[in-house]
This record gives structure tokens, C-alpha cells and sequence, in this order.
């Protein structure tokens, strides 16, 4: 029993890794609860990461993800996904996560009506979010559910058939530590697509101390310590060492 429900757990962390396109430089992951919320509600640093904006409609999502207790139990403890992606001039985020059983489209859609406005967008669901002006597009595949508040960003996601990710990316993503368990939040990092990541926001040519990430062809996995004057990780870097520096 135990190997099987590893085979099962294997597969559903495909079904979600599937879901993120490859452009994807920084995946964060944690665990849908509510400890986590309440240690980050006040902390800062995050925000001077992402940006403003993007924690705003992080924390707007979470409260009309959490507005009712059916609708909060659905996605309760349950593993979140959020990817990065350049979107036009911006950046933009990815939110993945999976059901805690299965329900109905329209059952879904009425959950989240008691706390947003619910609407649709050709094939693509969404819900207006109160003090966001952008709607929040979403889909639904089996029991995995994928949603940006970039239409964009979402349709990249929802044509994949299978995970685009490199295999180290995919692996480290998929690889279960004993150190992850015990973090607030866990950080992957693909070097192979930072650089692109990176030069689509600047109008010049990334040089200097960039050149040293561009050098770097390897992956990260990196488990978040938390402290309010700080960014702390630890974790392990995987450099492929195959190629000439």
C-alpha cells in the first residue's frame, strides 16, 4: 500500500507540474493553511520581491479562496504552486493547486459566487475579485485547478498535455526532502531560464555580475527560514557539471 499511494502521489504531482509552462524561472510551493498566512500577513520582504501589486492580489485571492467554509475546505492543506512568468512588461503568476474531492463546474462557480463575482471568458472561468481590477481567470482539469490573473499566462498553461519543465527542474520539484516538510515555503530555481527571464524587463544587454548566473546550468531546491528582517534559504544547488565553465 505504501509504494502504491507513492505510484499515485507520483502521478498527481505530474497532473500539477503539467500545468506549468517552461518559461517558469521561480516556482514557489507551500501548504494551503492558515498558520502560513498568519505568519506572512505582516511580512514585507516577500513583497519587495514580487511587488506590491502581485502580493496584493495574492492576499485579495486567498481571502475569496477562503470567503466560506466549503469553498475553504476544498483547497485546505492541499499543496499551492505559484509560478513566475514574464507577461508583456510585467510579471505575472501562475496559481496551482488541487481539490480535495471532486465538484461539479457549477457547484465550483457557485462556491466562489459567495465571494466574487463569477463570469466567463471563452472556455476560461472567472471571478472578479473586490479591489483588484483584473479578473481572475481559471480552469478546471479533473481535480487540478489552474488560474492567473494573466489570460495569457493561463492559456500557456491550460494547451500543455504533459510537463514542459526540464527533467532536473521536474525532478527537484517532484523530490520530497525531510527539510522541505519543515519549511514555511519551498523556492525552485531553473538557472537555465533566468537569464531569459531576466533580460525580457531590462532594454540593455544584462552584463557584469549577470554573466555569473548565466554561467550556472543547473537547478535549486531551497527551503524558506523564516525571520522579519531577512531573506534566509538553505537547500541544495544541482550544477551540471558536464559543461565547460
Amino acid at each position: 500500500k505504501y509504494f502504491s499511494n507513492l505510484n499515485a502521489d507520483s502521478k498527481l504531482n505530474d497532473r500539477i507540474l503539467a500545468r506549468i509552462p517552461a518559461d517558469a524561472a521561480l516556482v514557489i510551493e507551500f501548504t494551503n493553511e492558515r498558520s502560513i498566512y498568519e505568519i506572512f500577513k505582516d511580512y514585507t520582504l516577500f513583497a519587495d520581491i514580487i511587488g506590491n501589486g502581485q502580493q496584493s492580489k495574492l492576499e485579495r485571492l486567498k481571502e475569496t479562496l477562503s470567503g466560506n467554509q466549503e469553498l475553504a475546505e476544498l483547497f485546505n492543506e492541499q499543496k499551492v504552486y505559484l509560478s513566475f512568468h514574464h507577461d508583456k512588461d510585467s510579471l505575472s503568476f501562475l496559481w496551482v493547486s488541487m481539490l480535495n474531492e471532486p465538484v461539479a463546474d457549477e457547484r465550483l462557480s457557485f462556491l466562489l459566487g459567495k465571494t466574487a463575482i463569477v463570469g466567463k471568458s471563452g472556455k476560461y472561468s472567472s471571478i472578479a475579485i473586490k479591489g483588484i481590477n483584473e479578473p481572475f481567470y481559471f480552469f478546471r482539469d479533473d481535480n487540478v485547478v489552474a488560474g492567473s490573473f494573466s489570460l495569457a499566462v493561463l492559456q500557456k498553461s491550460s494547451e500543455l498535455k504533459e510537463t514542459q519543465l526540464s527533467p532536473r527542474f521536474k525532478e527537484q520539484l517532484s523530490r520530497q526532502t525531510a527539510g522541505s516538510k519543515n519549511s514555511i515555503r519551498n523556492q525552485y530555481v531553473d538557472y537555465s531560464t533566468v537569464m531569459p527571464f531576466l533580460s525580457k524587463f531590462y532594454r540593455t544587454k544584462l552584463t557584469g555580475h549577470y554573466n555569473l548566473i548565466n554561467e550556472l546550468d543547473g537547478v535549486s531546491n531551497l527551503n524558506m527560514n523564516f525571520r522579519s528582517d531577512a531573506l534566509m534559504f538553505n537547500g541544495i544547488t544541482e550544477i551540471d557539471t558536464t559543461k565547460g565553465s
